[in-house]
């Protein structure tokens, strides 16, 4: 664990230097889908046995609450869900949305990081918090997403936006890795960095 807090100073210090790509307002043509199932979801403070206990954090270096999201079948999604899985290892979080150009244009390179790392332990998750209307995200949008980009990872709903308190959500999309074996945030930043990406990945995998 040591060397893996240790990782993120040495992290922020290569970050220095770098910037991402990211969008704010540009619209694209992704799948224009509004309605879902009928779901509910509670506040992102939720936490249930057996996940790191807080204070939590949305900083790096800090342990991130047990987030609620939702599946595109409609059902609760918890980061503990993660946590508690024995072969993953890493998470790397991708924000997205339906107007956001740059997130659309990352998805082959989130799947093919995935094909990558997932049998060394590396969770892909594309969490989607509006639809190109400006709409919340919707379970259908996440179903309609990951088919049309033919993403094999998670893709959920984040349907009350609880990653903006995260990071500037004008500068989406965010890419966060995060430690489950401890479900310490590693790295938190906006745009793709391929070098930083593969610096953490290689590091932690």
């Amino acid at each position: 664990m040591g060397r893996k807090l240790s990782f993120i100073a040495t992290l922020s210090m290569l970050l220095g230097g770098v910037l991402g790509l990211s969008c704010s307002d540009e619209k694209s043509d992704p799948p224009d889908t509004t309605k879902s199932p009928d779901t509910t979801t509670s506040p992102d403070t939720t936490t249930n046995d057996g996940y790191p206990s807080g204070p939590y954090g949305v900083e790096e270096g800090t342990v991130i609450a047990n987030l609620e999201l939702t599946n595109p079948d409609g059902s609760a999604f918890f980061l503990e869900d993660l946590y508690q899985d024995p072969n993953a290892k890493l998470l790397l979080v991708s924000t997205s949305a339906g107007w956001c150009t740059a997130c659309i244009e990352e998805q082959p390179t989130l799947q093919a990081k995935y094909e990558q790392y997932k049998d060394k332990g590396l969770v892909v998750m594309v969490s989607l918090f509006e639809t190109i209307d400006y709409e919340p995200a919707t379970a259908k949008l996440a179903e309609d997403w990951k088919t049309y980009y033919e993403l094999d990872f998670l893709v959920v709903a984040d349907i009350d936006f609880v990653f903006a308190d995260y990071y500037n959500t004008d500068l989406t999309p965010m890419n966060m890795f995060v430690d489950l074996e401890t479900m310490t945030i590693l790295q938190i930043g906006t745009g793709w960095d391929e070098s930083v990406a593969n610096a953490i990945l290689e590091s932690q995998l």
